[in-house]
């Protein structure tokens, strides 16, 4: 088998060769059979994820992106959730302009209010004029989905929407809105996404290793829980990851023969990677690293369809791919404006918006930052001081116990000061770096606020399913043996691969798996290599394999066979997937909680459970989510953990009904999020209990008879 380059020497393979006519009949065009096959996997894919879509109450992010992208629509304000580039929530926003949602477009910043107010529409414009505030905007977007009519808050004698009862019990026709409809069509788009990144995974594995190639790239992909689960999801790890890996393939296209289509298209979603999460910023490593392999490569670098004319020195090549930069960072940082209606100020009206937070801001929050924007200076500052506090002792005196501005934050500051990019994103970056220093974090029994440096190992493999782990060890192995060309082809897949990994596991924020997404397409093109070993075999021996291969693939996105003699079946619980590694999805929470297992998305199988055993009475709940329960019929005591619908006292595990029923999330029994004290007070809470069942592998739920001694 020949040497692959960055020329056109695609393998051989038997799509190209022309069917025979047979009289009467129509032939069928083998474009045609790969568009079916194609469109079989991408509508299986759209089948599982629409199936996880409508079993799962909202996840803990999905209603402030929900929220905020619908108010960016609504009043071209970008102060609220600006932790992340407007792009996707706008995107996932889209539908909901045409479902009738309420609030209407009323102006919530006006000075004096009607009297008439409705109190759901009071809350929400003051948690909107104060939104900045990270705890409010979670309150706003709490009431745009779960906001309850003023009938019903009459009929309960209730004034303030915050001080709702949780024991009381509502009917869907009681809210606003219909939060499972609105949730649902937001997710929609990204089901799109999802799909356009495996049509992106196929044709990249079919350029590279023939249409076998690229049928197993899109198995191992359109099989994957993970995806499967994210891909329903509002969130922006999905989008990130195709606009990435849609960069890097065209960027390829592009170096095998500059032309205009693949040149704009690679500049074209670097660009959309860039307006949809901060770590976009890892395809600038990749990037060069990829071109310098270009430049310094001994090949000559066609241009145009053709391929009439070629670059052969190192100049030549140097310049033309600096112009490609060049084209994709003006593109960029035209598209970052763009979705920021290119206006500086995150407020339409910095005038009106300052008014506004002097009627509500408390003095403090006035006085930190420039009346009518976003206090970036002082996200910047804090940012120092939380990296002077994880200094040793010695350091910090050495410094004087001052907390001085890194480059990074200086740089934010100068961007401010010049108005470089739309405040919002600039407060952005800053609020992430500031979130990325301390987090709490939970590995296999082991707690931090700073992670772990094999984080994203064990996420890796406790969430790969172990065919493809099979499978990217035996492609690097065959690729090793037949010397494959590193600095061509697979340098444009191993090199973000290493970019983003090495990023990965030198960061501070271990939240989830869903941070590791980005380099799983790459993985699953490069395990089209495995096609060109197969391709040599007998033809019998071809058919066995490849309907055992495409059977173990799609069986371990259903079933997990741990143990053996009881398998775990996956679906409809993607999000909560663990291979047989961890011990399958049952014993996931001893590895790995929050975004992995258990994010607030089985409200609708507790109800679904209690409705089966007849259970009325309210239920003691300790659930990580923002989907309120008594949109689901769930009347519940609130104990520690729980995402609150009321403003505080804070609950705790004294203010239980006992004897009742606990239902608690696998993070919050594991304790992330809880003080060392209240992890020993639940210890204490559930000495007696019993526990009765596991809903979706990350809600447990138990039975307490008497209260702990």
């Amino acid at each position: 088998m020949p040497r692959l380059t960055y020329q056109d020497q695609t393998p051989p393979h038997e799509d190209r060769q022309v069917l025979r006519t047979v009289p009467r009949k129509t032939v069928i065009s083998p474009l045609w059979i790969e568009a079916g096959v194609v469109l079989l996997f991408c509508l299986l894919f759209a089948f599982f994820v629409i199936s996880h879509a409508r079993h799962i109450s909202a996840t803990y992010d999905e209603t402030v992106h929900l929220a905020s992208g619908y108010s960016y629509w609504l009043w071209n304000d970008y102060r609220m959730n600006p932790e992340h580039p407007p792009l996707v929530k706008q995107l996932a926003a889209l539908p909901l302009l045409w479902l009738h949602v309420w609030p209407p477009p009323v102006d919530l910043t006006q000075q004096d209010p009607p009297a008439t107010l409705p109190a759901t529409l009071s809350v929400i414009r003051r948690a909107w004029v104060s939104g900045l505030a990270v705890r409010m905007q979670w309150i706003f977007a709490h009431f745009v989905f779960y906001g309850v009519r003023d009938e019903a808050l009459n009929r309960m004698a209730v004034s303030d929407p915050l001080s709702l009862p949780t024991t009381t019990h509502l009917e869907k026709s009681d809210f606003l809105n219909d939060a499972d409809r609105l949730l649902f069509w937001g997710r929609m788009p990204i089901l799109l996404l999802g799909v356009l990144l495996a049509i992106l995974i196929f044709f990249w594995a079919r350029e590279l290793y023939g249409v076998a190639g690229g049928v197993l790239a899109l198995a191992f992909y359109s099989f994957d829980p993970n995806f499967i689960a994210h891909s329903g999801l509002v969130t922006t790890d999905v989008a990130v990851t195709v606009f990435m890996f849609g960069a890097m393939y065209f960027l390829w296209r592009a170096c095998r023969r500059i032309g205009l289509t693949s040149a704009t298209l690679a500049v074209l979603f670097s660009s959309l990677a860039f307006a949809s999460k901060f770590s976009a910023v890892l395809l600038v490593p990749m990037v060069v690293l990829v071109g310098l392999g270009r430049i310094f490569s001994t090949e000559d670098w066609p241009v145009g369809a053709k391929g009439r004319y070629s670059l052969t020195s190192k100049r030549a090549k140097g310049l033309a791919f600096g112009g490609l930069i060049f084209a994709s960072f003006i593109t960029a940082y035209g598209v970052l404006w763009a979705v920021y209606g290119f206006r500086y100020s995150a407020a339409e009206n910095p005038a009106r918006a300052a008014q506004a937070e002097k009627r509500v801001l408390p003095l403090p929050a006035q006085l930190e930052k420039e009346p009518g924007h976003l206090p970036i200076e002082s996200v910047v500052r804090r940012t120092a001081l939380t990296s002077f506090s994880m200094m040793e002792p010695e350091m910090q005196r050495a410094m004087d116990d001052r907390a001085p501005i890194d480059m990074g934050g200086q740089l934010i500051l100068l961007a401010q000061r010049a108005h470089l990019l739309p405040e919002a994103y600039i407060y952005g970056l800053a609020y992430a770096e500031m979130k990325s220093l301390r987090r709490a974090s939970f590995l296999r029994g082991e707690y931090s606020d700073r992670g772990f440096w094999n984080y994203f190992l064990w996420t890796f493999l406790l969430k790969t399913p172990l065919p493809s782990i099979a499978a990217i060890i035996a492609a690097l192995l065959l690729a090793m043996r037949r010397r494959e060309p590193w600095c061509s082809r697979v340098a444009f897949v191993g090199v973000p691969v290493g970019v983003y990994f090495v990023a990965s596991i030198t960061s501070n924020l271990n939240i989830g798996h869903r941070h590791l997404l980005p380099i799983y397409p790459f993985l699953y093109v490069f395990c089209g290599e495995l096609a060109l070993e197969w391709s040599q075999w007998p033809s019998v021996r071809r058919e066995i394999v490849a309907l055992f291969t495409l059977g173990a693939v799609a069986l371990s996105s259903l079933v997990v066979f741990a143990p053996p003699w009881k398998p775990a079946i996956v679906y409809p619980h993607y999000l909560a997937y663990f291979n047989e590694l961890a011990g399958g999805p049952r014993n996931g929470y001893k590895s790995l909680v929050d975004s992995n297992l258990d994010w607030g998305q089985e409200l609708k199988h507790l109800k679904a459970w209690l409705d089966r055993k007849q259970i009325t009475e309210p239920i003691n709940l300790s659930y990580l989510g923002t989907a309120d329960p008594l949109y689901y019929q769930i009347p519940h005591v609130q104990l520690p953990g729980v995402y609150p619908s009321v403003d505080p006292p804070t609950p705790s595990f004294d203010s239980a009904k006992i004897p009742g029923y606990v239902a608690i999330s696998a993070t919050n029994l594991q304790g992330v999020y809880f003080t060392p004290e209240l992890r020993n007070a639940l210890k204490s809470f559930l000495k007696n209990a019993i526990l009765l069942d596991t809903i979706g592998y990350s809600l447990f739920i138990y039975r307490i008879e008497s209260p702990p001694q």
